[in-house]
């Protein structure tokens, strides 16, 4: 695609696109979405690339896409129609009339959807991944085992993804370095929700939980679990959340009632706030928490992921062992 198109796409905001079919959300930041019954914003309206292009993404329904793909899913009319009528200044009447809210999938269909498209995975997918994430093929093997790390091909690709063993929850990372198109880390199926945190069905038999956010750390934490627990290692648990913005539901409050909980903040003030947030909603169940910063263990680790990369990552976790009650 030439430069000119390139601009001229740029130059079409999908706030604008949404305001013509009589919807606000915001120009930048969070709002509520506009294809699911959505209480809590969760679609991300994001600048991209050099010309500035708006993209979209849910961490609810997993919708997400550039403006034309934005136009073409509240139209209801494929990609092309979409693209032409961005490039010639659309208007909602030439288009065909607005789809009604798609319903998020429910946990059945997403069940069928990890039976036929995700893989155990081969000897190869956990060494890429470990040398990846800088994570040990242990720690990988009892997320996998535990069934919460798969394989398979999404966006033309091989990728990993961690899933719940209910599928309530999907999330794909390329097995490479780098990110998708349009600088996303991570994507989702069409109508899966992020919005159930991976590993609930593991606490009733854990004691001692770490809570954090995003699949890296997800991983990195069963590695974690490794080092700690010695031969304990039921008696451990990680909950992950697919979003910052994700806050655990009065369910998932209740089901760490009386457990030890870390939670494993990101170093910036985005993450930081999420984990106090978390902090206070969780409080009042829990038998005690803790919020582990990783850049307080080693200053240049950003997460948890980061931190158990450095060499000196797992040492400088087990000599705070009294935070995990070990």
């Amino acid at each position: 695609m030439d430069a000119d198109l390139n601009l001229r796409l740029a130059s079409v905001r999908i706030a604008s696109v949404a305001r013509s079919y009589g919807m606000e959300i915001r120009e930048r930041g969070l709002s509520k979405c506009v294809f699911h019954d959505d209480r809590t914003p969760s679609l991300s309206v994001t600048p991209s690339g050099k010309f500035g292009a708006d993209l979209f993404n849910c961490f609810g329904c997993g919708a997400a896409g550039d403006v034309v793909g934005f136009l073409a899913r509240l139209a209801g009319v494929d990609r092309r129609t979409a693209f032409k009528a961005v490039l010639n200044g659309f208007t909602p009447s030439a288009l065909m009339p607005i789809k009604p809210k798609a319903k998020v999938r429910q946990p059945e269909a997403i069940s069928r959807f990890a039976e036929t498209a995700l893989e155990e995975g081969a000897e190869a997918d956990f060494r890429t991944l470990s040398e990846l994430r800088g994570i040990s093929e242990a720690g990988l093997r009892l997320a996998a085992d535990r069934g919460f790390l798969r394989f398979g091909r999404y966006s033309g690709e091989r990728a990993w993804a961690v899933v719940d063993p209910a599928a309530k929850s999907l999330q794909f990372r390329p097995l490479r370095a780098g990110t998708w198109f349009g600088d996303r880390k991570a994507m989702c199926p069409q109508g899966v929700s992020t919005l159930v945190p991976l590993g609930l069905s593991q606490l009733d038999r854990a004691q001692r939980i770490h809570l954090m956010e995003g699949g890296p750390d997800f991983l990195a934490a069963h590695q974690v679990i490794l080092a700690l627990a010695d031969t304990q290692v039921d008696s451990w648990a990680a909950i992950g959340f697919l979003g910052a913005s994700i806050e655990p539901s009065p369910e998932a409050c209740h089901a760490l009632t009386d457990k030890d909980v870390v939670i494993w903040a990101h170093a910036d003030a985005p993450g930081i706030k999420s984990a106090l947030r978390k902090l206070e909603l969780i409080t009042p169940h829990v038998r005690s928490v803790s919020v582990m910063v990783a850049s307080e263990l080693i200053p240049a680790a950003k997460d948890l992921n980061d931190l158990i990369k450095n060499p000196g990552g797992i040492e400088a976790i087990l000599a705070r062992r009294e935070v995990f009650h070990v």
